[in-house]
């Protein structure tokens, strides 16, 4: 498939997203993460029209809320509570994707996505509160 960005702005997220990835179990191959970065910007990123802002945004993002949320992994939470604590960090409600462990039917905590205007990287609210197997926002999931 054709991606619609140009090479140099794709090395350029090749060469940021690394540095997330640095960590990773899998083995770090030029093709699989090229590869792997512009599945994410096909699936995720292009309404933002500028591939290298939009995954600069993604990382702060990230970076923003692992250190700011002081979430403890292995302690159950509301879909309530962690959407009011992610707002109060970004300023923009997030859906809450819960995923269920086979082994126990413990809820967890699967992703946060967060929604914004197209064209934009201004997090906004989502329509949704939560999404995949959470059912409510008074469910319980925990943090992995």
């Amino acid at each position: 498939m054709e991606h619609p960005i140009s090479r140099m702005a794709m090395i350029l997220v090749f060469v940021l997203m690394s540095c997330l990835c640095s960590k990773s179990s899998r083995p770090l191959h030029h093709s699989w993460l090229m590869d792997f970065w512009l599945d994410e910007w096909a699936k995720h990123g292009m309404c933002s029209d500028n591939p290298v802002a939009y995954f600069s945004t993604a990382i702060n993002l990230r970076n923003n809320l692992v250190s700011g949320l002081n979430l403890v992994p292995g302690i159950a939470d509301t879909v309530d509570n962690i959407a009011n604590t992610v707002y109060k960090q970004v300023k923009g409600r997030p859906v809450i994707h819960c995923v269920t462990r086979r082994a126990s039917a413990q809820k967890l905590l699967g992703e946060l996505r967060f929604c914004y205007k197209k064209g934009h990287l201004t997090i906004q609210n989502c329509t949704r509160l939560y999404s995949g197997d959470c059912n409510s926002g008074r469910d319980s999931i925990t943090l992995l």
